[in-house]
């Protein structure tokens, strides 16, 4: 978890799960030439470099935007010159693709010194998107399925970057028997990185799997699930 200004001189702090929802500060172990003294208003998270890791963006009210490069490992680095000035009073930024050619582009909105919102467009040198998104957690059947039950699966997708709308994807959705003639069933947004979807009732043994395609056509698959669903009653 990001924090802007929290630290000391209007640094960032890194903050690391356990796995059990403890944190523990890391800033000093883990990031390299973030500065100080800037007055900053977030930090986005984007997998700039297409590598399969979050790097992250720091937004900046009294200098540049600031692109700290991640090493695979949670360990951040500062890539100077990536974003030019001047000074431009950020309040907030999101990345998208805007002009659909595969790369993250990003806009930022102002509010204090300036009211012009900026736009920055991925140049030919930065890398199209081919990773494809990341199933996170996926929900298990609850058990016992009857007949005419319409089980309810949710799952958790994340993709190239975290915004406050959710994944953009182009679809989520459910394949049942994936590996004969396969059905498929769209998925719900539930908000954040959420999503659910309802198996129509069956009966036997079903096999499904969830997936998640994004906006440049990479597509991912969790693994294979199966349950029975109950005979008819008589």
């Amino acid at each position: 978890m990001w924090i802007d200004n929290i630290g000391g001189g209007y640094n960032e702090q890194l903050l690391i799960n356990d796995g059990a929802g403890g944190f523990t500060d890391e800033t000093m172990a883990r990031v390299t030439g973030n500065g100080g003294g800037d007055d900053d208003n977030g930090v986005v998270c984007a997998d700039i470099d297409d590598d399969g890791d979050f790097d992250a963006v720091v937004v900046s009210l009294s200098s540049p935007e600031r692109y700290l490069v991640n090493d695979g490992d949670g360990n951040f680095s500062a890539m100077a010159g990536v974003f030019p000035g001047p000074t431009d009073c950020s309040l907030w930024a999101e990345f998208g693709d805007l002009d659909d050619d595969g790369r993250l582009d990003l806009v930022t909105g102002q509010g204090e010194c300036g009211s012009s919102d900026e736009v920055y467009l991925a140049g030919d040198a930065d890398p199209v998107d081919a990773q494809p998104p990341k199933l996170i957690a996926v929900e298990e059947v609850s058990l016992p399925v009857r007949f005419d039950d319409a089980p309810v699966i949710r799952f958790a997708v994340s993709d190239r970057t975290v915004t406050d709308e959710g994944p953009r994807l182009a679809r989520a959705y459910a394949e049942i028997d994936p590996d004969g003639a396969p059905t498929t069933v769209d998925a719900v947004f539930m908000g954040g990185d959420l999503f659910r979807v309802v198996l129509p009732p069956a009966r036997g043994v079903i096999v499904f799997r969830v997936c998640a395609e994004d906006t440049n056509g990479n597509t991912a698959c969790a693994a294979d699930q199966s349950y029975e669903a109950g005979a008819r009653p008589n």
